[in-house]
């Protein structure tokens, strides 16, 4: 089984938003809204939990992706699904 480190998953992350959004990976910090802070509309958010699933060959489902608002709750909730962490709590 081929693992990968929370660092390696943090920048292939970064890198994807970066390349999808057309802005510098260094400008991407863990706090940042993905709508508010770097300009994503849905459709960009779609496409990119789409990307990171079929990189890191993972399933997340529409409530997981909704509660997934920042850089570091996307790091996350891919840490967990690679991890085979459940992570729908169905908190709402």
């Amino acid at each position: 089984m081929n693992t990968i480190s929370n660092f390696e998953i943090t920048y292939k992350i970064k890198k994807m938003m970066s390349k999808h959004l057309g802005i510098d990976v260094e400008t991407i910090t863990e706090q940042l809204n993905l709508i508010d802070d770097l300009g994503a509309d849905s459709l960009d958010s779609i496409e990119l939990i789409i990307a990171f699933e079929e990189e890191f060959d993972i399933l997340v489902d529409d409530a997981e992706a909704e509660n997934a608002e920042t850089v570091g709750s996307i790091i996350t909730l891919v840490e967990e699904k690679i991890n085979g962490i459940n992570t729908n709590t169905n908190r709402r």
